[in-house]
């Protein structure tokens, strides 16, 4: 039985993370969820506007509010939201990577991957701490 899944493609004003099915009709998380999921809409649009360094801090701003989900219930959704967002931090890396490497390489993207390297080791290590 899925919880929630996960929304990949355009933005049309959908949620990222929608709830699917929830014991407690998502009541523990609805306000964080919205907050969450417009954090995730915006570094999206960051992204494809290529205001990398913004879309950066908007994942990990979503990140930290799965935090403030504490309901015992709630980790396995909480651990979700948190994989959800290391696999989008860990495909824009990805893609810096190959911006700033190989023969059509760019320089100005190089600092900027290093950041995201770094936030997205950051952010790994915390989600295997709450685990």
């Amino acid at each position: 039985m899925k919880l929630f899944s996960f929304v990949e493609g355009e933005d049309d004003g959908k949620d990222i993370i929608e709830l699917v099915s929830c014991q407690w009709d998502g009541a523990n998380c609805t306000n964080l969820r919205k907050d969450i999921n417009i954090l995730l809409r915006s570094a999206r649009k960051s992204n494809m506007n290529k205001e990398y360094r913004k879309a950066i801090d908007e994942i990990s701003e979503a990140f930290f509010l799965t935090d403030q989900i504490t309901n015992d219930g709630c980790q396995q959704c909480t651990g979700f939201f948190r994989e959800t967002m290391l696999n989008s931090l860990k495909q824009l890396t990805e893609e810096l990577g190959k911006m700033s490497s190989g023969f059509f390489r760019d320089r100005r993207y190089r600092e900027v991957y290093q950041f995201a390297r770094k936030k997205l080791d950051e952010l790994t290590l915390h989600h295997q701490a709450k685990r």
